[in-house]
């Protein structure tokens, strides 16, 4: 039998540019990542809360990180990241008679992570929602168009972005980015 996981390839090829002292462009290839569904006020929510060892944030734009990252999208949508597979299909085996969705859309985007001090000017070409400290923290999330991709970013740590688009956008975007980050490499 083949071992599909040997011969999969990203939509970027793990592609870098850049360094830590300025400004770092990477792919993030082949992150588990899992779309929940699930009304916050019911039973079900607090069982995968137990489950998972983890509050399900309530207000949108905020992220948690655990052993994984949940980022909440929606009222009652949440992008759970690096969630482990085994994790996902116990759970997924309580659920089955129950008014909630956990689907592995790990297939569907790749992430590519920015990060060094002049990542936020470099963003800032491309993003137009505030990415200002205090309106966008460490631990915020949020989705929109970055160079007319659908994206998610998300602020993992002071001078660190991780960007989730779909993986047939992803070159453009990394193209994007790569070109914008051109003053800051040199």
């Amino acid at each position: 039998m083949v071992d599909l996981k040997a011969i999969r390839k990203s939509p970027l090829n793990g592609a870098s540019l850049g360094n830590p002292k300025s400004v770092l462009i990477k792919e993030v290839p082949f992150l588990k990542s899992f779309d929940l569904r699930v009304d916050p006020e019911s039973a079900i929510a607090a069982t995968i809360e137990q489950d998972l060892k983890i509050k399900l944030p309530r207000n949108i734009g905020v992220a948690t990180k655990n052993d994984f990252a949940c980022l909440t999208l929606g009222p009652d949508w949440w992008l759970l990241v690096e969630l482990p597979e085994s994790k996902a299909q116990e759970l997924q085996k309580k659920l089955i008679n129950e008014y909630v969705s956990l689907v592995d859309v790990s297939s569907q985007r790749t992430c590519i992570e920015i990060s060094g001090p002049s990542t936020k000017s470099v963003l800032q070409h491309a993003w137009e929602q505030d990415l200002d400290d205090v309106a966008f923290p460490v631990g915020a999330c949020a989705q929109g168009l970055m160079a007319r991709c659908p994206t998610i970013i998300h602020r993992t740590a002071d001078t660190t972005y991780r960007l989730y688009v779909r993986s047939s956008f992803a070159q453009h975007l990394y193209r994007f980015l790569t070109d914008a980050a051109t003053e800051y490499l040199n």
